[in-house]
This record gives C-alpha cells, structure tokens and sequence, in this order.
C-alpha cells in the first residue's frame, strides 16, 4: 500500500476547494410573438365584472411575463458569443 504524504494531501485539498465554475452564455433562439386573435369588446358583455377583471389581469400577466422572458434572452445573447 501507497502512502501519500501529509504535505501533499493538504496542498491537493487547498487546490480542490479553490476551483470556481464558469458559466459561458450560449445563444438562444428567440421565439416568435404569437399572433393572437382579437376579442370584440361585445364579445365580452355578458361577462360579470368580477371575471371581467381576471381575464384583463390574466392576460396582463401572461403580457408581462412574455416581455420578462424576452429581455432575459436578449441580455444571455448579448453575452453569448456567437
């Protein structure tokens, strides 16, 4: 059996907690805006205020959302090399 000496084992743990990991940004397509049929305000009198509401939040967010994942891959691309 080998033995391997303290001084190497110690020099072998300080270099192994000292690695770091890079993370490289790779570029990433960018999906299409959906084209989304339009809603006639008629169509929406017979809704109740109260779901009225939901829908228009609803739809806000999943706006919201969809322009935040935009930006986001924007920026990885801006920093991806090509």
């Amino acid at each position: 059996m080998t033995l391997i000496p303290r001084s190497s084992l110690l020099a072998l743990s300080l270099l192994a907690g000292c690695t770091t990991t890079v993370y490289r940004p790779v570029m990433l397509p960018l999906p299409a805006r959906p084209v989304l049929a339009p809603v006639k305000a008629s169509a929406l009198q017979c809704l109740a205020p109260d779901t009225y509401t939901t829908i228009v939040d609803r739809e806000r967010g999943y706006k919201t959302w969809g322009l935040e994942l935009e930006a986001i891959i924007r920026s990885n691309n801006a920093k991806a090399k090509p």
